[in-house]
């Protein structure tokens, strides 16, 4: 059994254009929870006609979140699963109750039709589970774990660590012509002060003129 909420206009043939307040409504007895609880609202709907004067349809909100929040569904072909998710606030300072606000859930028909609601349920979502313990071990394998390593033992081996690969040295044999070495200079000797023999074996001193003409003093 569903719950069936619908509405009507006296005379049909006068039903507004627009309808500006839901004609029906209802409401969820409140309900408490630690602030800081996540609530999953879980409810069915089934809307088998369009929702006249209303865009909204039918419209499903929360004391929490509010119409701004709201899920709007206007025409469904079956049962349609409608889910919320909703953190309990923290109480307000102004507030005389230190305790958090109740949560509520409003089911509105906006406009002219019926719809059907059932299955309706607000259910806190905890962790009861712990997760793997994860550790650090070492050993003197220095390999990846395998798969069912992990499964079977819910450990996490330390990856094998990077060693810097050693100095790369030179090849034995290089490339022709690649030999980055310095060339081979003959070595630097003193110039000698008497010039060079001619052919015929007698010695020509093209500096004498110069030399002779620097000294005849005026």
């Amino acid at each position: 059994r569903s719950l069936r909420i619908s509405a009507a206009a006296i005379n049909p043939e006068e039903a507004p254009l627009v309808i500006e307040t839901p004609p029906i409504w209802i409401t969820t007895p409140p309900i408490t929870a630690q602030a800081g609880t996540l609530l999953e609202i879980v409810a069915k709907v089934w809307v088998p006609n369009p929702i006249q004067g209303s865009v909204d349809g039918l419209l499903v909100f929360d004391s929490y979140g509010g119409p701004a929040l709201a899920e709007r569904v206007n025409k469904t072909e079956s049962w349609r699963r409608l889910v919320l998710y909703r953190i309990v606030p923290h109480a307000q300072p102004h507030e005389v109750t230190q305790s958090p606000p109740p949560l509520t859930v409003t089911f509105a028909l906006t406009g002219l039709g019926d719809a059907q609601i059932d299955s309706v349920s607000i259910r806190p979502l905890t962790r009861t589970r712990q997760g793997p313990k994860v550790t650090s071990t070492t050993s003197g394998n220095h390999s990846f774990p395998k798969p069912e390593e992990i499964l079977n033992g819910n450990q996490a081996q330390m990856a094998p660590t990077l060693t810097a690969p050693p100095n790369p040295t030179e090849p034995q044999s290089a490339w022709p012509g690649m030999s980055l070495e310095w060339p081979k200079m003959l070595p630097f000797t003193k110039p000698e002060p008497a010039p060079p023999q001619g052919p015929s074996g007698s010695t020509i001193d093209p500096f004498k003129r110069a030399r002779g003409a620097s000294s005849v003093q005026p």
